[in-house]
């Protein structure tokens, strides 16, 4: 735990995003931070009962007003892991992903990804898993890690500084880290999506492109060999390579300056309505993606009306 010396009051987030709607969370959450509260208390799992719900609502809303009101450094943040369910659209608790460690460094990774911030303050442990000796070296671990992780999304440690205060925190033998990297790796690759690949692929030479990734040191690497991605785009654009990270506008700016384009000229896909968000604001085209066929659909859409426009 961080930054809770001035915990007041909290305010529980359960329909936040769903029956309680957008512009209702953000008035509830900017009349809260008004009227003196502090701490926001959400879960990586709300309200995945709730008809037609994933689990994600909660914190992406969350995350979305931290991002538009800038509020990260005037609030207590903490979320919850254990309780979501494995399978999509169960609506149990009767088979849930537990508190693992692989799937509390899954888990961590996505809530943060979600609330769109680099840390924490709070993390729950949602459920009792007694399958799961959660020990002292691993709370150690999670303290140690969120700091370590900043660093290397953002490039101000290598990757070997990385794993060495990895190794230092937890006392593994080099075997034991190197396991636990590659488990961390398979992760943060994720599986493939070859139809949106394809075609953004297709893309080329017609358009300039460029991935803008959120990175962390040894991904241009890892990423390469996995899934080429140098052999797919114009550019590549990691935060930890840069020193900047999305939503800064800076990386934003960054990314026209390389592809040289103008804001205007730009279209820029993500999953964060957060991150798409602050590249509008920067005066970027954003497509907040859901699916394959709503992303190409309205990318396509953008194309057209620009080159409609420019052959008038």
């Amino acid at each position: 735990m961080t930054n809770t010396d001035h915990l007041r009051f909290a305010l529980g987030t359960i329909p936040f995003g769903t029956a309680v709607g957008r512009r209702e969370t953000f008035d509830l959450l900017d009349r809260f931070v008004d009227a003196g509260g502090t701490m926001i208390d959400t879960a990586n799992n709300y309200p995945f009962w709730y008809p037609g719900c994933s689990g994600d609502e909660s914190e992406r809303v969350i995350g979305d007003w931290l991002v538009a009101r800038r509020s990260r450094e005037r609030v207590v943040l903490g979320t919850k892991v254990g309780a979501r369910p494995r399978t999509p659209g169960d609506t149990t608790l009767d088979d849930v992903e537990g508190l693992s460690p692989k799937v509390i460094r899954a888990a961590i990774r996505s809530s943060l990804t979600r609330l769109l911030t680099d840390r924490v303050d709070i993390y729950w442990a949602h459920i009792d898993d007694r399958t799961v000796a959660l020990s002292e070296t691993i709370a150690t671990m999670d303290t140690r890690l969120k700091s370590a992780g900043k660093d290397g999304e953002l490039g101000t440690c290598t990757y070997d500084e990385w794993v060495g205060e990895l190794r230092a925190v937890t006392g593994w033998d080099e075997a034991t880290a190197d396991a636990f990297m590659d488990d961390h790796w398979d992760t943060y690759i994720g599986e493939p999506n070859p139809e949106l690949t394809a075609y953004f692929t297709s893309l080329r030479p017609r358009y300039k492109t460029a991935l803008l990734s959120n990175s962390f040191v040894g991904a241009r690497e890892r990423e390469q060999a996995a899934r080429g991605f140098e052999d797919v785009a114009d550019q590549i654009i990691y935060s930890h390579e840069v020193g900047l990270a999305k939503p800064d506008p800076r990386i934003y700016a960054l990314t026209c300056e390389r592809l040289g384009v103008q804001p205007a000229e730009m279209i820029f896909l993500d999953d964060s309505s957060g991150h798409i968000a602050a590249a509008r604001a920067f005066g970027i085209h954003g497509v907040v993606f859901h699916d394959n066929a709503q992303a190409i659909g309205e990318i396509e859409a953008l194309l057209a009306a620009h080159n409609g426009e420019a052959q008038q």
